[in-house]
């Protein structure tokens, strides 16, 4: 195992079997009955009570379910694509994982598992993002593959000729790709078994509550440097009373230049929420100064930004849009010779650089060899020199006194570290300190470039590693931007934080993140201000144990409040971003009526239709209140089929082919949509480019994703839990930018009016049908005559299409729903109904 793992990852716990003390631990966490959330914490310790012990079950629950996953033995199949970087003994491999219905634990990208591949054992993995956007391949299977990079070693090394033991990867460098030509189907090359051992990360754990810990201790010390955080911490307790409040205008006065200058801001940037984070970060950029708190002159000041967001993928999105805006409005900062360099913008991923601990007098040592070494050098006496007679000969660690230092090994990933492939891509933190090493290596760096020249130089381990560790700190202190998760952003501000100290902190998504998340940015950074966003409507907080039954988390509710939603409860009328840019006919109409309370307003003229608009509206929507009834997904793939060959369906622009996507509840449903939709592909081939517009998705995985014509299919027979979460649901009423169609089954829409009568309160899904009927925007089917797909039991049924109007975007759990029983699909043989708003028709 220490050969596998290299020492790395010691934040990492491994869980079952012979290699864990832990195989006793509790199999069960008993059942409590949890208790009702808590909006507004007038008893500072009732909060940190109630979070940290929430916390503490959450972590034993996922504990014992990371143990059952070890123990399950689930196989995966593997491909081995691509050598990503061949070194003389050995490479790193990318595979390509098929993903199934136990791939919910698998770890998120840039975290770490054990992958147990044929011929090699349990080799360390790392989970990277798909690359095959980046490749710009398209490919139904492998772009919805889970990715891992695996070190292996070569079996044969003969000249230039490197085998393995018993895997041929696709190709040999990532230059070997061409996306002109087609990836081969999977079924046509071998692939591997494999198994993966999970290993439980106490990180988040970690970083959450020592967040907590951190405020609560600066809370009783009342030490003068920690006044800020500690009054912003027991602020959000409550939302009420600030002690006092501040202006960014007032602190950097040059931020008020775009509003002064409307013409000079991109018209993108005000169309949605993360571009309005864009617009405040690029405006702080404008210059390097600051005025104090009670002065009246700017200063100098190195502004910076730190953007958080809990989930990867959007996180990757903001990091490359802001590193474009960068360059779009040429932002720039001088340096110290007063040249003009671009800002810089850093992806950076989890931070998980091991540490090595030695006496300060070992490098010290080995820098006096360097000299040494040098000064010979230079007087052409290398070629006689003897290295027994250095400085290092005559090191002796057992007689080193000197203090014990940390040092990062960085060394790893910084060599491992690549150009990003274009442009447009924000670096990450190792490809940021690779390229600042490659631009500085013949001044700032001299000592490093001279070591890795030297025959002998793993006797400057300890040098090394200071040296790289330097660059980062370099880079770190040169970095403008810096995008992460807030784990991440708590654990390098642990040991890097004097080397980026942001003016300010953007918590995008914010009702995504549990509160002791978003405490971390408090607790952590010291900025001018601290700007959360997010829409408590659309999306909470992911709590693994919530519909466990029966609970075991007393808490569960409480860490499913987020801070943002409190703050709307405390203040109903707190500011928020109700212009719609997305949505155009109307569409923002349904969600703006079921969870704005009607104040969602479109960003121009309600009347001023797009001529695509108008066009899918009398075209698709309208002739659906005189059909004859359609047979739900041979329906919809038969719409599907049917806008891609019209030559009108286009974007707003009037110009770019229009997209379509499809969502649905349920894993099974999506599944089935997928096959469906390659199927389409595969016997229209004059579709073939136009299918690439088409994507089926769950509503658990829209978040920033939208389309011009959406359609949502309910696809169940009753109402369920799941279907009844307002947040998905307003999620999903808010993707579509000209046309929706929402489809469901008659028994469920015969209860929704039941409920409707009865209740005083009746769902959202209740709600959203009585719109759609009140507004004439639905329409009812006969029954089909047929089943539309043979099945094992009853299932649901498709009623009627709703048209909504569309919202912002933003937020979405990050998991998947629990899988339903039964194919969703399996006989349709009762009533179709259909409603439909603005441009939006709810079957």
């Amino acid at each position: 195992m220490s050969e596998v793992l290299d020492g790395r990852y010691a934040d990492f716990t491994p869980w079952g079997g012979e290699e864990s003390e832990d195989g006793d631990r509790h199999e069960e966490l008993p059942p409590v009955t949890p208790i009702d959330p808590v909006y507004s914490f007038n008893n500072i310790n009732s909060f940190a009570r109630i979070h940290r012990l929430g916390t503490q079950v959450e972590f034993e629950y996922e504990s014992i379910t990371v143990k059952r996953f070890n123990g399950s033995g689930h196989v995966f199949k593997a491909w081995p694509i691509m050598v990503l970087r061949s070194r003389h003994m050995q490479a790193d491999v990318l595979f390509f994982v098929e993903p199934g219905r136990n791939d919910a634990l698998l770890p998120k990208e840039d975290d770490v598992c054990l992958m147990n591949l044929p011929g090699y054992g349990k080799r360390l993995a790392s989970r990277r993002e798909n690359p095959c956007s980046s490749w710009k391949i398209r490919h139904d299977f492998w772009e919805h593959c889970l990715v891992f990079e695996v070190t292996l070693h070569y079996d044969k090394v003969d000249h230039e000729v490197k085998t393995f033991k018993s895997i041929k990867p696709l190709f040999k460098a990532p230059q070997n790709v061409d996306p002109r030509k087609p990836m081969p189907q999977p079924q046509s090359i071998p692939f591997e078994k494999v198994t993966f051992r999970l290993r439980l990360s106490t990180s988040t754990q970690d970083a959450e509550l020592a967040a907590l810990s951190t405020l609560m201790s600066a809370r009783e010390s009342k030490l003068c440097e920690w006044s800020d955080q500690v009054k912003a911490f027991e602020y959000v307790m409550t939302f009420k009373g600030p002690t006092r409040s501040i202006s960014l205008f007032d602190t950097f006065p040059y931020m008020r230049d775009p509003i002064l200058k409307p013409e000079a801001v991109p018209p993108k940037l005000v169309e949605s929420k993360t571009h309005f984070n864009l617009t405040v970060a690029a405006a702080l950029l404008l210059k390097d100064e600051i005025v104090p708190p009670g002065q009246a002159n700017p200063k100098p000041s190195r502004n910076k930004v730190l953007i958080l967001l809990d989930i990867n993928k959007p996180l990757t999105d903001i990091a490359n849009k802001m590193h474009q805006l960068c360059g779009e409005l040429g932002l720039t900062r001088k340096e110290s010779d007063e040249s003009e360099v671009p800002r810089l913008v850093i992806r950076m991923f989890c931070w998980s650089y091991e540490t090595t601990s030695v006496h300060r007098g070992r490098p010290k040592a080995e820098r006096e060899e360097l000299l040494w070494i040098n000064s010979h050098d230079d007087a052409g006496l290398r070629k006689n020199l003897d290295q027994a007679d250095g400085p290092l000969s005559r090191y002796k660690p057992e007689s080193d006194k000197t203090k014990r230092i940390e040092i990062h090994k960085f060394s790893n990933a910084f060599w491992k570290a690549d150009k990003p492939l274009e442009e447009c891509i924000a670096p990450t933190l190792d490809q940021a300190a690779r390229s600042w090493y490659e631009k500085h290596k013949h001044t700032k760096y001299s000592n490093l470039r001279t070591v890795l020249g030297i025959r002998n130089s793993e006797d400057f381990n300890a040098l090394v590693d200071e040296e790289i560790e330097q660059v980062y700190r370099d880079v770190l202190q040169a970095a403008d931007v810096v995008v992460t998760t807030p784990v991440t952003a708590s654990k390098f501000s642990k040991h890097m934080g004097s080397c980026f100290q942001p003016s300010l902190v953007i918590f995008d998504e914010a009702p995504h993140a549990r509160e002791l998340s978003t405490l971390i940015a408090i607790a952590r950074f010291h900025p001018a201000a601290w700007l959360f966003t997010g829409d408590h409507r659309q999306t909470k907080p992911w709590v693994s144990s919530h519909g466990k039954r029966p609970a075991i988390n007393k808490a569960v509710h409480q860490l499913r409040v987020s801070m943002m939603e409190r703050a709307y409860v405390a203040n109903p009328r707190m500011p928020s971003l109700l212009i719609n840019h997305r949505a155009h006919g109307n569409l923002q109409m349904l969600a703006s009526k079921l969870f704005y309370q009607g104040e969602m307003v479109p960003a121009k003229d309600p009347d001023d239709f797009p001529s695509s608009t108008i066009h899918l509206r009398q075209k698709y929507i309208m002739p659906l209140k005189a059909n004859n009834g359609p047979e739900h997904q041979e329906w919809i793939m038969g719409l599907v089929s049917k806008l891609l060959r019209d030559p009108q369906f286009l974007q707003i622009n009037g110009k770019d082919p229009g997209s379509i996507l499809i969502m649905s509840p349920y894993k099974q449903a999506f599944y089935e949509y997928r096959k469906a939709i390659k199927e389409l592909k595969n016997n229209s081939p004059d579709l073939a480019k136009r299918v690439l517009n088409v994507e089926p998705r769950t509503i658990s995985t829209v978040q920033g994703h939208e389309a011009d014509f959406v359609i949502l299919d309910l696809v169940r027979d009753r109402v369920t839990q799941h279907l009844e979460d307002p947040n998905q649901l307003c999620v999903s009423l808010t993707r579509a930018r000209q046309a929706e169609i929402i489809l469901m089954h008659t028994g469920m829409a015969t209860e929704l009016r039941y409920d409707n009568r009865l209740l005083n309160r009746p769902g959202p899904l209740a709600r959203m049908l009585s719109l759609c009927e009140k507004a004439g925007e639905y329409v009812e089917f006969p029954a089909t005559p047929r089943s539309i797909r043979p099945g094992r039991a009853p299932a649901a049924q498709p009623a009627a299409p709703a048209v909504q109007p569309a919202t912002s975007d933003t937020a979405k759990p990050s998991v998947e729903p629990p899988e339903s029983l039964g194919n969703p699909f399996e006989s349709f043989e009762t009533d179709m109904q259909q409603l439909s708003l603005g441009g939006n028709v709810l079957w």
